[in-house]
């Protein structure tokens, strides 16, 4: 018996580490692809997004410009997208979510 319930208990933990490792993939493929999508409509090459820069190349930035514009200086940077993503998500995570469409 002691045998059975150690051989479930390590199955139990594989399993639950291999999906944790998923989920941290997906992460990583989400924030590469953020990354490429924010590099593309950067189109001056500073690592700041106008609003009419985030409007052609990331328009759901461009939709959230005003809510990730907390600093009001009238472009965003990669960071301040990726923050709001972040929260965002967890709020959609914890069942308040208003996200708009996924970044």
């Amino acid at each position: 018996m002691k045998t059975r319930t150690a051989w479930i208990v390590l199955l139990l933990v594989a399993t639950l580490s291999g999906c944790a490792r998923g989920q941290g993939q997906r992460a990583a493929r989400m924030a590469h692809d953020l990354e490429q999508r924010f590099a593309l409509a950067d189109r001056d090459r500073d690592g700041r997004l106008t609003r009419d820069e985030a409007r052609a190349g990331l328009p759901w930035a461009e939709r959230n410009f005003d809510a990730i514009d907390t600093a009001r200086a009238g472009t965003i940077d990669l960071g301040q997208v990726k923050a709001f993503a972040r929260a965002e998500l967890a709020q959609k995570r914890a069942g308040g979510g208003r996200m708009q469409s996924a970044p």
